[in-house]
């Protein structure tokens, strides 16, 4: 009887660490998904000016590298459990003393 309870309570606390993974990288999707969709609305033009940082939602990685003479790349990475989610943003330009940046295209979320 005693190697019955011993099976339900491995499966259970399996269960309970899966479903706590699952949860961990849907929270990093869903911020990268939220913040994509802000800076999306804010894009009614072809090129925007605003500040990126007001709108992230969440704690992401934020790298950038210049992708050409006058273009720079900036990526904002949601690590999650399973993948990373990233969204990546070309800014024209160096930022103003404001903090906002003209902003050319977003792409993401991306998954690794």
């Amino acid at each position: 009887m005693k190697p019955k309870w011993i099976v339900r309570i491995v499966v259970g606390v399996a269960l309970v660490i899966a479903v706590a993974l699952g949860l961990l990288d849907y929270q990093a999707k869903s911020s990268a998904q939220q913040t994509a969709e802000a800076w999306m609305g804010l894009m009614d033009q072809k090129v925007a000016e605003f500040a990126l940082e007001e709108s992230v939602v969440g704690s992401p990685e934020v790298t950038s590298a210049p992708a050409t003479k006058t273009t720079e790349m900036v990526t904002y990475t949601w690590p999650g459990i399973l993948r990373d989610y990233r969204v990546e943003v070309s800014c024209i330009g160096k930022p103003s003393k404001d903090g906002k940046r003209m902003v050319s295209r977003i792409e993401g979320p991306l998954s690794d």
